[in-house]
């Protein structure tokens, strides 16, 4: 196994991040992991498959995972997190990344390789989700489609209400003060997206995550971020891919009902150098998916062509 270094790296305005370093550590160009949510945390797993001669970096965001103060959503937004990358950057003493991002993580990737262009080698993007309002109403409503009466369980209700009232409906119980109710909301919002992840095949989450708090942190994080339109202030990611000089592979699942197929295809066609690998049958990114056996399968092909290098 490669040297794992884990530390805890004080940004500002209180936060400390929760960062993985991987490998050797006077490498000056690493994979970058950036995870999804918002409100996941650093997928280990995928971190451990790269080669041990290769440096690997990621970090729990703001108020995410084994960061700290968790849940706390206080200066924590896109821009801090773009302003937290380059901080880790620094303090790590690498040039430049190649980044792979899931989910949410793809919009920050995006964001950062439009912002600091040579510092980004090459993106490697699986289930895109890029924050635009038509991204947050796909989230919301595509599983009102396939699964009505189940959407209606997830909702308490039938009729068809917007997106924005739905999130603040959510927001208003998951950041409020700790209670039972507020316990049953953000358990409901991650076993939303967990039943939208898997096309209808998970329902409940692990009691042991439960437990943990996972979901009383996932859920604060998440409704902070959809309550406040992902914090992009009108900037749709799609205007801005003239800015992003790295070449791209994008995975899609022609059925996933959280990041709209639509997106990742136009995506791929306005960026100047991209790859585009959908997979029709397949639904968003998760563990053991379709959308994570090919995404490891890119991993494996791009981090044997730096082995033989």
């Amino acid at each position: 196994m490669p040297v794992c270094r884990r530390k805890m790296v004080k940004v500002s305005h209180g936060h400390a991040l929760y960062c993985i370093d991987q490998g050797p550590a006077d490498a000056t160009s690493a994979a970058l992991f950036l995870h999804g949510g918002p409100g996941g945390q650093t997928p280990q797993h995928l971190i451990d498959i790269i080669p041990k001669n290769y440096r690997a970096v990621g970090f729990d965001q703001r108020g995410c995972g084994r960061s700290r103060p968790e849940r706390s959503i206080t200066e924590n937004t896109t821009w801090h997190t773009l302003k937290d990358i380059e901080q880790i950057r620094h303090e790590l003493g690498i040039q430049a990344f190649k980044i792979i991002a899931g989910s949410w993580g793809a919009a920050l990737a995006l964001l950062y390789a439009a912002s600091n262009p040579g510092r980004v080698e090459k993106l490697i993007l699986y289930s895109p989700f890029l924050g635009s309002p038509k991204d947050t109403e796909h989230f919301l409503f595509a599983t009102r489609k396939e699964y009505p009466i189940d959407w209606g369980r997830f909702f308490h209700q039938n009729e068809i209400l917007d997106s924005k009232s739905l999130i603040e409906q959510f927001s208003s119980a998951i950041l409020g003060s700790p209670s039972p109710e507020q316990s049953a909301a953000c358990q409901a919002w991650v076993e939303y997206e967990l039943f939208a992840g898997s096309n209808g095949k998970e329902t409940k989450i692990d009691r042991s995550l439960i437990l943990s708090g996972f979901h009383l942190r996932y859920a604060a994080i998440s409704c902070h971020y959809f309550r406040n339109g992902f914090f992009l202030n009108g900037y749709d990611l799609l205007d801005l891919t003239n800015r992003v000089q790295a070449p791209t592979v994008i995975l899609q699942g022609g059925r996933d009902l959280v990041s709209r197929p639509e997106a990742a295809v136009q995506l791929a066609q306005d960026l100047p150098v991209a790859e585009l690998r959908l997979l029709h049958e397949a639904g968003h990114c998760g563990g053991g998916s379709p959308i994570e056996e090919a995404l490891l399968a890119v991993l494996a092909d791009e981090f044997k062509q730096n082995e033989e290098a």
